[in-house]
Parts: structure tokens; C-alpha cells; sequence
């Protein structure tokens, strides 16, 4: 009996042992086959995104460079310059500006119709200053295949060139600059006139261009030249001393690749980049060695852990069998000792066992099953139908149908239920069976579990509660929301997830941090993690995966959260592509704007709600004779007019109330103390309390214009207002009259005999005599009346806001004051006979002037030298 024993627990343990080495084995077999060629086909998989991501890169920053081409060639400093090119002054301080503003441009250059540079501006590196090339350093670039293909491109449409290393009097420089030039052919009357060239350095575009943390990256040209190699000594393979090109790094297979637009090498993935550069590249993905190499490395410490974890509990599991069994394996007497640990145990686990044999009338509980009903009689016989008396009628039919479905299809038997206890007492279990059939398939018996899960599943319950509510906040959201744990796995995320990156909130549940952000990996991922803090929030500008392929540019805000005892990432997301392009065609458009604000024709400047300078333009500078340094501190006021300065007040005022004004005249005083009449426009800055002041000097031209209108409303004799401008003064009056019933007064008079005069004594004489009197008259008159000669020797005088009483008094002043101050030669007086009236209610121009006119001959026939009214 004893050696019957020892043979059995010897191969008890040789049954577990082997067992358990067998399972191991299984295992890593199955995981070297599957998992790690898993991993590397998956990295592969993405780099077919990462090579379209890449092309949409290229082609962004292609399409920033054309912009930025078309726009220097818009400038009109550029077209005057094109018409005449002796302005290169205006078109060097163009190019200059721009290179400036543009880091990334390393010259900018015109090539005139015979290949020769006629201005260039060149800088050495991203940040060393700008200079204009002298003209004795100026280059024939007539030989060189850009400007040649130029030639027979449709004009005035941006072509790219190769991207090659920059040149100087053809040779390479050295070390290597690699550039790309965009190119306007440029049209002058209809023909080919030249070229415009920017060279922009690509450096730092390439360098992000083939940044990809998993895999070696490969750039070259339709030719198999390569540009760029992971390795550098291998960039520019084809400037080396020993030339290397793709058919050196893969000899059999390189035609293939060139000849593909697409080509999976099983550890590389090649693809043509699709983008308007004159030679077509490819862009080629090798997973890195350390990476495949890393993958293996963790395979083999997986399955070394694997085997002795299965060995050492293979080992324990024998330990504990033989412990608890080897001594009766041939006793049956020790089962009930057995069987009362093993209620002890299932009841502190809360836990019971039951059976069920085919035909009885009632279930073997266990004392744990009794403890969990709180059914204290343990020898009480349960029937089926008194166990479903435990069940609550909204779980009872269910339970019934999950246990009938698993005996019709001879499956295990599993359900979460509730039931109430003998006490009344709700509780949650969850029950499993399997049930034994004999060898012809009949139903024998169920053995089976039920585990109080009541307290699991108030937690559980809390946490949904709280994981509810949570969810709700989260997709609420106007970002998308994820929640991390700190390896990188997605834990849980918000409805908006599916918006930014196209995964179902399922899908995105089983994705990491890597999966949609490209330039993360596990590797790095800890990095991350290690800047990160519960109290404030790390930000970052990720660029983001779709499902699709298609990328966003995206503003991360990440902070660590404490959920229990573990630490979990709490990261919004916000897709800023949009605001990113606005803000880079923002500077783009600054840069515009700042070469348009140094090279405008007009004075612009700009000034704050008190009209103190912030910024002017040289033009600007010049009209009012103060350097830029000079007006940043004064204000706008400070040079205004005295007799226009509340004017001006109101019109600030004005624009900031409808956010501009336009063309008015303002009277300034500058430097050297001479007036200047600038005609002006405001328009206040959107969002600010700025306003834009653009003025043009109109100071020559009012000069002339008062003259000429001088000349025009002026009698050349006298020096009097002539009859035109009495018409434009008379129709003044009487709309005056018409709407506010101003009075006023017309006084007609001419000088009696003057024919004589001029027969006796000549027309010399008669002139001086008109002109004598008009001073005489001007002295007399009040400074509100206005004198005009409209004929010959007839004159006029309109007096404002005067009745006829007044009047009469004017006329009869200026009457005498003629007769005592104008004579002719030997002493004799001139007179003269004068009508006066007062307007009268609906009285037209012509009725006045009619009858003031009857009254003059009034005058004249009776006795002359006398007044009439």
C-alpha cells in the first residue's frame, strides 16, 4: 500500500511538471511565431502613413513657398522695376525686406532674359543678416538647367527646381547647403522677360521631413540618387568622393523600387512622393535595427519569465497537492475532514458549491451556499423551486432560460442574478455550472458555483455611477478628452474622439498614445510622463493620425489625476489646424504688409487713442520733416493746426465710433514751421485702440487750386469779386432767407458819365478811376459786405443780416465817400447814382436784382449823384 502510494505522488508531480512545461513551451512557441512578426508587420503597416503624412508635409510647406513668390511679384516696386530697370534701389529694398521677415530664405534674386543676375540678396545662414550683392559679383547663369527650362514654362506661373546644395561660380559649396528654388518665369509686354528666384534653405525642412523615431529613413530622386541617408556619411551620395546611390544599398532590387509608386520590401516600404518639384523623389521607411533587435530582446526575457513562472508554480501546485492529498490519496475516511476546510475556506471567500443529480427532488447546497442565503438550518432539503423562490421575479425568467439553453446546447452555465435572502436582504451572485453527461450523451448531473459578488458589485455600481458621470462632463467637451494610464494606454475617452481621429469610442479603447501620434513610442512615451504633474498642465503641439491617414495639427493639455492609488493622465485635445494655418498666413501677411507699409507712396503711420505715434513710414516722416525717433514722441495733436485741432478731436472721435474716416483735410505744422495741408484717411485696427493715419501732401496743389479759383472769381482790373462769383454769393443769400428768413440788402451803382470819361480823358484814365473806387468802397463797407464788379462801371454790394433802413445808410456813405475821395485830372469829382433794396418774401434773383436795378435809373434821372429805394 505504501509503495502503491509513493508511485502515484511521483507521478502526480511528473503529470504537473509536465503540464506546466508543456503549457510554457505552447506558449512562447505560439508567441515567437505570431506576436513578434506582429509588431514589425505593424510598424511597417504604419509607415505607409508616415509616407503620406511626409508628402502633405512637403506639399504645405511647396504651397507656403509659391505664396510667398507670387506675392514679392505682385509689389508694384517690383512690376515699376521690371518696366525700368534702373529703379533697383525699390526693388533691392523689397527683396531685402522679405528675406528678412522669411528665415527660411537664403536669396532672392531677378535673372534677366540673357541669363545674367540683375539683383540679388543673399544671407549664409538661417539667422546672418541679409546683404545686396554687389554688382561686380554678379553671376552668368545662362548656362544652368533652371533658367534654361524657364525658357519653355508658361509664363508667370511658379515652377520648383530640383532640390539640390547650393552653388557658387559653379562649384558645390562646402559643407554641403542643400536648397530648393521656387521660380517665376516673368512676362514683360507679353514675353519672356526673366526669371524671379527664391532660394530657400532646406535644412531644417528635410530634417523634419525624414524625422521618424522607428524607422532608418531614405530620400532621393527619380534616378536613384539619394539626397539623404540615415547614415550622413551616405547623404548627397552622388557629390561624394565615392559616389553611393540606391543601387549600391539594394543591389537587387532597386529597378524594382524605381519603377514602383509604391513598394513593400517586407522590412522597408518605399513611395514616390506626388508634389510639383521638377525632379520626382521617393521617400523610403527601414524599421530600425534596434527596433526589430528591442522586440526580440523583450521576446526572449518574455519567454524566459514565461517558462519558470510556469515551472515554479507548476512546482508550488505539486507542493501544495501532495501536501493537502498525497496522504489520502488511498484514504477516503479523510474527504469529510477535506470537504469541512474547504467550507471553512469558501465561506470566508463567500462562496458555495452546489449539485443537482438527474431525477432527485432536491440540490446539495454546500454550508457556503447556506451562509450566503442565510439559511441557518444546514440540513434543510432545497428544492428547485425553493431556490427559485430566492430569485426576484425580474430575474427569475432569465435565470430559468440561461440554465434551460445551457442544458439543450451542452455548454457551461453562467449568470449574474440578484437574490433576496431568507432575511430579506438583496444580494448580487454570480452562478456557474457545467453539467456531466454519460457516454451516450444523457444528462447525469450539474455541478456548479454561486460567489457573492454584493459588495463588488456596489463598487462597481459607485464607480459606473461616477464613470457616468464623468463621461457626461467629457462629452460635453468641446475637445476630445482622453484618460491614460502612464504605459500610454487609452483607459477612456469622450464622443468627440471619433470626430478628431475617425476610431469609434470602442476602438479608441484598445489604441495608445503611439497609434495617432506618429512621433511618440513607447520609448519616449516616459519622457513625456516624467514632465508631467498633478497641478499644472503640460501643453504641447503634436501633429496627429487619423484612422484615415489624414493628419491635424493638434494643441495637447496634459496633467496627471489620482484615481485610487494609481496615477492616471488626464490629456484634452483641440485641433488647431485651422488657427495655425490663419496664424501662418497671418505672418505672411504681416510680412506683406510691413514691405507695403516701408515702400507706399503715401505717409502711413500709426497712433493710439490719444493720437500719440506708435510707428510711421519714412514717407510719412518725410512730409512733416521729424525722423521716426522724433515723432514716437509727440502726438498727432501736437502738430496740428491751432484752428483745426477740435475738428480733428471729433473726427478721432467719429472713427472710433464707425471705425474710420475718410478723405479729409488736416492743416499740420512741420518742422521747419511751414503749414502743411495733408488730406488724410483714419481706419481703427479691428480689436484694438489703434488707428491707421495714411496722408498724402496736398499743400502744392490747394496752392494752385486757390489761385486758379482766385483768378476765376476775381475782376482782373479792380481786384473785386467778379459776376460769377456775385451769382454763387447771391444764391448763398437768398437760401439763407428761404430757410432761416435772414435779411439782407443789394445796393446796384455805376459811375455817372463815366463814357464821357473815358472819350475826354481815355480809357487809362477810366481804368484808374475804377480802380480808385473800388478802394475807396472796399475801406467804406463793413467786413461782413462783399463788393463786386459785374460790369463795366456796375458794381454791387450784398449786405448780409441788414433791413433797409441800414441800407440806405450804406449807400448813402459809400456815395459820398466816392464823391470826396475819386476824382479825375484838373480836380473834377466823380459821382455816382445807387438803388437799394431789402429782399422780400418769395422774391426771386431776378425780381430783386431787377428792381434794385429800376431804382439805380430812378437815381440816375433824377439829377444822378443820389441814392433811390
Amino acid at each position: 500500500m505504501k509503495v502503491l502510494k509513493s508511485r502515484q505522488i511521483k507521478i502526480l508531480i511528473l503529470i504537473l511538471l509536465g503540464f506546466g512545461i508543456s503549457i510554457s513551451l505552447a506558449y512562447n512557441t505560439l508567441d515567437r511565431v505570431y506576436f513578434s512578426d506582429y509588431i514589425e508587420n505593424a510598424a511597417l503597416k504604419n509607415a505607409t502613413n508616415k509616407s503620406v503624412e511626409r508628402e502633405r508635409f512637403l506639399l504645405g510647406f511647396l504651397h507656403q513657398s509659391k505664396h510667398k513668390l507670387q506675392s514679392i511679384s505682385g509689389f508694384p516696386a517690383f512690376q515699376n522695376f521690371l518696366q525700368n530697370p534702373l529703379q533697383q534701389d525699390s526693388v533691392e529694398a523689397l527683396f531685402g525686406n522679405f528675406t528678412r521677415n522669411c528665415h527660411d530664405i537664403m536669396q532672392i534674386r531677378f535673372i534677366d532674359r540673357d541669363g545674367m543676375e540683375v539683383v540679388r540678396v543673399h544671407r549664409s545662414h538661417y539667422e546672418s543678416p541679409v546683404e545686396v550683392v554687389a554688382t561686380e559679383n554678379l553671376q552668368d547663369k545662362s548656362s544652368r538647367y533652371f533658367f534654361q527650362q524657364s525658357k519653355n514654362k508658361p509664363l508667370n506661373e511658379v515652377w520648383f527646381s530640383d532640390i539640390d546644395l547650393q552653388t557658387e561660380n559653379g562649384a558645390v559649396v562646402k559643407p554641403f547647403i542643400p536648397t530648393l528654388r521656387a521660380i517665376l518665369p516673368v512676362a514683360v509686354d507679353g514675353e519672356f522677360g526673366g526669371i524671379l528666384v527664391i532660394n530657400f534653405f532646406m535644412e531644417k525642412t528635410l530634417n523634419s521631413l525624414m524625422n521618424a523615431p522607428l524607422y532608418d529613413s531614405i530620400l532621393l530622386n527619380e534616378k536613384g540618387e539619394i539626397l539623404l541617408h540615415y547614415d550622413p556619411s551616405k547623404s548627397w551620395g552622388s557629390y561624394q568622393d565615392k559616389p553611393y546611390l540606391l543601387a549600391d544599398e539594394y543591389p537587387a532590387l532597386y529597378q524594382a523600387i524605381l519603377q514602383s509608386q509604391s513598394y513593400d520590401g517586407g522590412n522597408f516600404y518605399f513611395k514616390k512622393l506626388n508634389t510639383p518639384i521638377n525632379t520626382e523623389l521617393g521617400i523610403l521607411f527601414k524599421l530600425k535595427a534596434s527596433f526589430a533587435q528591442s522586440q526580440r530582446d523583450q521576446l526572449a526575457e518574455r519567454e524566459t519569465a514565461v517558462f519558470f513562472v510556469v515551472l515554479f508554480f507548476s512546482i508550488v501546485m505539486t507542493y501544495v497537492v501532495v501536501k493537502l492529498f498525497g496522504s489520502t490519496l488511498l484514504r477516503l475516511d479523510t474527504i469529510d475532514k477535506l470537504n469541512s476546510s474547504l467550507n471553512e475556506a469558501s465561506k470566508v471567500a463567500k462562496i458555495g458549491f452546489w449539485e443537482f443529480e438527474n431525477g432527485a427532488q432536491y440540490l446539495k447546497w454546500s454550508e457556503g451556499v447556506f451562509d450566503i442565503f442565510k439559511v441557518h438550518d444546514y440540513s434543510r432539503k432545497i428544492t428547485f423551486e425553493d431556490f427559485l423562490s430566492y430569485i426576484p421575479e425580474s430575474d427569475r425568467a432569465r435565470l430559468q432560460v440561461a440554465f434551460s439553453e445551457s442544458m439543450a446546447e451542452k455548454k457551461a452555465y453562467f449568470v449574474t442574478h440578484q437574490i433576496v435572502t431568507a432575511d430579506g436582504e438583496t444580494k448580487y451572485v454570480e452562478e456557474r455550472a457545467h453539467h456531466i453527461y454519460d457516454d451516450n450523451g444523457e444528462y447525469v448531473r450539474s455541478l456548479g458555483s454561486i460567489y457573492d459578488i454584493t459588495e463588488k458589485h456596489l463598487i462597481q455600481a459607485r464607480y459606473e455611477s461616477e464613470r457616468k458621470k464623468l463621461l457626461e462632463l467629457m462629452n460635453n467637451a468641446s475637445d476630445a478628452i482622453f484618460i491614460l494610464n502612464t504605459d500610454g494606454k487609452v483607459v477612456e475617452a469622450n464622443k468627440r474622439v471619433q470626430m478628431f481621429l475617425g476610431y469609434s469610442l470602442e476602438e479608441a479603447l484598445q489604441l495608445s498614445v503611439w497609434d495617432w501620434d506618429m512621433e511618440m513610442s513607447e520609448d519616449n512615451f516616459g519622457d513625456v510622463v516624467s514632465l508631467l504633474s498633478h497641478d499644472k498642465p503640460l501643453n504641447l503641439e503634436r501633429i496627429h493620425t487619423r484612422k484615415d491617414g489624414t493628419t491635424y495639427e493638434a494643441e495637447v493639455s496634459a496633467t496627471l489625476i489620482r484615481v485610487g492609488e494609481q496615477d492616471l493622465i488626464y490629456a484634452s485635445v483641440r485641433d488647431v489646424t485651422e488657427k495655425n494655418q490663419q496664424q501662418r498666413l497671418l505672418v505672411d501677411r504681416t510680412h506683406e504688409l510691413q514691405a507695403i507699409f516701408d515702400t507706399a507712396r503715401e505717409g502711413i503711420a500709426v497712433v493710439d487713442q490719444d493720437m500719440r505715434y506708435l510707428k510711421a513710414n519714412q514717407k510719412y516722416c518725410d512730409l512733416l520733416g521729424y525722423s521716426q525717433e522724433e515723432l514716437l514722441k509727440i502726438s498727432c495733436y501736437d502738430l496740428t493746426h491751432p484752428d483745426y485741432l477740435e475738428e480733428n478731436k471729433k473726427i478721432m472721435q467719429e472713427v472710433f465710433y464707425k471705425g474710420f474716416y475718410e478723405d479729409f483735410e488736416r492743416v499740420c505744422i512741420g518742422k521747419d514751421g511751414k503749414e502743411k495741408i495733408l488730406s488724410s484717411s483714419l481706419s481703427l485696427i479691428p480689436d484694438t485702440n489703434q488707428v491707421i493715419v495714411i496722408s498724402v501732401d496736398h499743400t502744392e496743389m490747394r496752392y494752385y487750386e486757390q489761385q486758379l479759383l482766385r483768378l476765376t472769381n476775381t475782376d482782373e482790373l479792380t481786384q473785386l469779386r467778379n459776376r460769377k462769383y456775385f451769382n454763387e454769393r447771391m444764391k448763398e443769400q437768398l437760401d439763407l432767407f428761404n430757410r432761416y428768413q435772414q435779411p439782407f440788402c443789394m445796393i446796384i451803382f455805376d459811375i455817372d458819365d463815366f463814357k464821357a470819361i473815358n472819350d475826354k480823358y481815355g480809357h487809362k484814365v477810366g481804368d484808374d478811376v475804377l480802380i480808385r473806387m473800388s478802394e475807396v468802397i472796399t475801406s467804406v463797407v463793413r467786413k461782413t459786405d462783399l463788393l463786386f464788379r459785374v460790369g463795366g462801371e456796375e458794381f454791387v454790394v450784398l449786405a448780409p443780416q441788414t433791413v433797409l433802413s441800414e441800407g440806405e445808410v450804406l449807400a448813402e456813405k459809400i456815395r459820398l465817400a466816392v464823391y470826396e475821395n475819386v476824382d479825375v485830372l484838373q480836380g473834377r469829382h466823380v459821382s455816382i447814382s445807387l438803388g437799394v433794396a431789402e429782399i422780400r418774401k418769395d422774391e426771386s434773383f431776378d425780381a430783386i436784382y431787377q428792381r434794385v436795378d429800376e431804382l439805380l435809373y430812378q437815381a440816375k434821372n433824377s439829377g444822378k449823384n443820389r441814392v433811390c429805394s
